[in-house]
């Protein structure tokens, strides 16, 4: 990030001021959007920041942003717009910036909901006499066509607290919804009419800024040229200053503004020596530029400027449209109409040399940019410059440079943009583009171009091999099979995101035989398609051991990613044994990497989170984190993992008793999985549906669910639901000696509780009590309940006649207290409430009082307290006082 692009423009003592339109824009200071629009010249960045400078105070923050055409990638974009945000607000907004400068782009909605909440925030819990405004500014708008973040802008304009202000400068009218914040009184315009310079200000301009001291007719005449345009007004001084009158025409100045700008330039520039014309010149290639770079510049076309003192500041002094970008005076650049006519001249220049020399192209100035550029640490930019020096294969350098490549590190997406400009010709000389290209695509989330890409780079290397054959080198066998490698490497990973598990093992195999002891990407990745293989196929053993090296291979040197997949893997693996404890200490590795939810894979940490809570009966905490990860996995194109979550958000739902939306979020995420192809999800979500069409009764529906899918698990409720015991406790004990043999441990508790609810509902007690007694020794240490507690009220009676409290006192204790208190909300649903006199009566009860006592005390007659007596027996739905007084306590009616 380049900070000064968020520095407040300078303001310099000689600059007018400007106090019409900056009374104009305090009158309509209850506006949402202050929108500028004007040429170039038009004095739009001058007038907007005289006026924040102005306003600003402790009650009203001011932010800046000037952007450039590199700030139109929406995730660029929204790291400098929430880092602006952050500076005004000093806190609030760490994760989302901590996701954004990671590898994997979040939704940009989020991310612009998020700083709509943290300002809404910061303004209720700021307590001040006067409101605090917070105003930012967003400088050259015009270089922003992206859809998704003028989408985001609309959100902002639409849904930001009153006292947030936004400011758009622009060369062109934005395609927001301009419509409708006019309707509504949002909007704000200030046009170039608002901006040009009136007579008087023209003038001044003029005379005191620019120095002229001409006669007072030709300034006239230039005033009434210009026509109030800033630009014009100060480089016709310029032309002017530099010229005998006899020279410079002032009549020459007319037609539109890209003429005058190009003829009062060549005025200004003529007249300067040669050396400093050059240093302008070749500066004008870079958005932003320091004394440094340009020395490289100038040692490229074999030219010296002697430096006494900084000469962008001296060149400022003489009002040659450069514009400083930090308070230290390193960083600079041009006013843009200035660098387009530089540039231009530049190519005339260039042009020139050629004929002397051959040697200069803009090219060659780029490629040495681009070089200083990435020798001080800008790698963006200086990726930037290659791509316009057109040097490919430096390109590709630049991409794989680092430990972690500069493409894992934020260079994707500029890969991308630049590769699929480029002619297919040309990545079809180099198939290490194409592998480039179809890598990138699948960090990026893009899987759909992935396969694609990797054919046409096995297509290239084909032709390689081809022309090898034929005697006509191209590439080493060592280079062919160095890409074969990272070809299969990459589609296991693909095809193991994508649940098609044989081929990703075929092809991890296949990278694994190509790599050799130094090929960390590619040995880490086939290890965790390896190890996700096993994980899938419920083989937890070899798993744990693929992930385990994956794990160890990608912590130093290898992808992030992968590592990032491996310490999930091993987490989810000891979650699904039980160790809960152990797997959220392995969670807490990714939660405690600097920016992890920036990587959407991260969504998976959450999710397994999430269900340890709700297994420990915290469904409250489990949903709330559960919500973190869907919202971390919007920023995957195509996941089964949208899917997944909605089956565990219906399991929640389903428990707190909303069972026919519950069934509604299944349907909606079987059509999902099913037009996506994420069948491997079509079975979970059959049992799930199964489970609470059973808690409804409506066995029919179970009966054709378990014809169109075979569900032993779901089976086994229907029997016993039908009263097929016997067929379903020999079904539960195979199951239980599959699961225990390979470790299958929250699969094992679950069948043992409903094997133990089973024989104890057919008469077997002594088996009932053997299967209860193992389920918790395999859950009180990890605090496992939530599947005790699904049972209800058969559960709680088992446990009363279990004795286990008095072998795991703690835990058998806090279960029947939980259940009673589940048992009692499910049963006051279905309950009518007692009336004032039925509660009295019941207290006495309780109290252990007669019916002829309470009649005495109440004042009633032994016959009406008996009728009271059986209207609260019939609410209750109990036949003895004991029963009444036992339900009404665990009601909670009475202590």
């Amino acid at each position: 990030m380049i900070r000064t692009k968020l520095n407040l423009p300078v303001q310099h003592t000689n600059d007018i001021a400007r106090n019409n339109v900056i009374d104009k824009l305090n009158q309509k200071f209850s506006s949402r959007l202050f929108l500028i629009i004007a040429g170039a010249g038009y004095g739009k960045s001058t007038s907007i920041s005289q006026w924040l400078t102005k306003i600003e105070n402790q009650n009203c923050r001011v932010g800046w942003i000037s952007l450039d055409h590199l700030d139109n990638d929406p995730i660029r974009f929204m790291s400098y717009f929430v880092t602006a945000i952050q500076m005004q607000l000093g806190s609030g907004l760490e994760e989302v910036i901590e996701r954004l400068e990671s590898p994997y782009a979040p939704n940009l909605d989020w991310v612009m909901m998020a700083c709509i909440n943290a300002i809404d925030k910061e303004l209720r819990s700021n307590q001040r006499d006067e409101p605090l405004k917070l105003v930012l500014a967003l400088d050259d708008f015009h270089f922003i066509k992206s859809k998704e973040i003028l989408a985001a802008i609309d959100l902002l304009i639409t849904y930001c607290p009153e006292n947030f202000k936004l400011v758009l400068i622009s060369r062109e009218i934005p395609d927001l919804s301009l419509v409708t914040y006019r309707s509504k009184g949002w909007l704000i315009e200030i046009s170039s009419a608002d901006l040009a310079f009136n007579h008087m200000e023209s003038l001044v301009f003029l005379k005191q800024v620019m120095e002229t001291g001409q006669e007072i007719n030709l300034l006239e005449t230039l005033i009434e040229k210009t026509e109030g345009w800033a630009a014009g007004l100060q480089l016709a001084a310029l032309a002017i200053s530099k010229n005998n009158n006899d020279v410079f025409e002032v009549e020459k100045i007319s037609g539109n503004h890209p003429f005058i700008l190009e003829y009062l330039t060549e005025q200004v520039l003529k007249t300067l020596p040669e050396n400093e014309r050059i240093l302008l010149m070749l500066s004008s290639i870079s958005d932003r530029f320091c004394i440094e770079l340009a020395l490289k510049l100038l040692k490229s076309v074999n030219q010296a400027v002697d430096f006494t003192e900084n000469p962008y500041v001296y060149f400022q002094k003489k009002h040659y449209f450069i514009i400083s970008l930090d308070a230290e005076k390193v960083w600079f650049r041009f006013h843009h109409l200035f660098s387009d006519v530089l540039c231009l001249q530049l190519k005339k220049w260039i042009k020139h040399q050629n004929n002397l020399d051959g040697q200069t192209t803009l090219n060659k100035l780029h490629l040495e940019a681009s070089i200083w550029f990435l020798e001080n640490g800008y790698e963006v930019e200086g990726f930037h410059h290659a791509v316009l020096a057109d040097e490919i294969d430096h390109c590709t350098k630049i991409l794989h440079s680092g430990i972690v490549p500069f493409l894992y590190r934020g260079g994707a997406g500029q890969a991308i943009e630049w590769l699929c400009k480029l002619p297919a010709f040309e990545l079809n000389k180099r198939p290490w583009l194409w592998m480039i290209y179809a890598s990138a695509s699948l960090h990026v989330g893009k899987t759909d171009d992935v396969e694609i890409r990797l054919l046409a780079a096995e297509n290239s290397l084909i032709a390689c091999e081809t022309m090898m054959e034929k005697g006509i080198p191209t590439m080493s066998k060592s280079e062919i099979d160095k890409i074969k490698e990272h070809i299969a490497s990459i589609r296991a990973v693909l095809y193991a995101t994508q649940h098609h598990m044989e081929k990703a093992i075929e092809q991890a195999q296949l990278g694994l035989k190509y790599a050799d002891e130094n090929s960390i990407t590619t040995l880490s990745s086939c290890n965790w398609a390896l190890g996700y293989a096993k994980f899938e196929a419920k083989d937890y053993r070899l798993a744990q051991q693929y992930f385990g090296t994956a794990k160890l291979l990608s912590q130093t040197n290898g992808p992030l990613i992968i590592w990032l997949m491996s310490t999930i893997g091993l987490g989810k693996i000891k979650q699904y044994s039980l160790s809960y404890e152990k797997a959220l200490m392995i969670f807490q590795e990714v939660f405690d990497f600097p920016g992890h939810k920036g990587y959407a894979i991260t969504c998976d940490v959450y999710y397994g989170w999430a269900q340890i809570l709700y297994q420990q009966g915290d469904i409250e905490a489990a949903e709330t984190v559960l919500d973190e990860a869907i919202e971390i996995a919007k920023s995957i194109d195509r996941t089964d993992r949208k899917a997944m979550y909605q089956i565990f958000k219906a399991k929640i739902m389903a428990f707190q008793g909303e069972e026919r939306e519950a069934l509604f979020l299944l349907e909606k995420a079987e059509k999902y999985c099913k037009s996506e192809g994420y069948t491997h999800l079509l079975a979970e979500i059959a049992y799930e549906q199964g489970l609470i069409l059973l808690k409804l009764g409506n066995l029919t529906a179970v009966e054709v669910s378990l014809k169109l899918q075979d569900q032993e698990k779901l089976e086994i409720r229907l029997k016993l639901a039908k009263g097929e015991g016997r067929d379903a406790i020999a079904l539960l004990e195979k199951r239980i000696q599959i699961e225990f043999e390979n470790l299958w441990l929250e699969e094992v508790v679950e069948d043992l509780i409903l094997h133990a609810l089973a024989c104890y509902k057919y008469g077997v007690l002594g088996k009932s009590l053997e299967s209860l007694q193992k389920a918790v020794e395999l859950s009180h240490q990890s605090n496992s309940i939530q599947m005790f507690i699904t049972n209800g009220l058969e559960m709680l009676k088992l446990l009363r006649e279990s004795n286990l409290d008095q072998v795991y006192p703690e835990f058998i204790r806090g279960l029947i207290k939980k259940l009673e208190l589940e048992v009692s909300k499910d049963e006051y649903k279905l309950i009518e409430p007692l009336t004032t006199r039925e509660l009295e009566v019941l207290k006495l009860i309780a109290n252990g009082y007669s019916n002829e006592t309470i009649a005495q005390n109440l004042f009633l007659a032994t016959s009406s307290v008996k009728g009271i007596n059986q209207r609260i027996f019939s609410k209750l739905q109990v036949d003895r006082r004991t029963e009444a007084v036992l339900k009404a306590k665990l009601l909670g009616w009475i202590d």
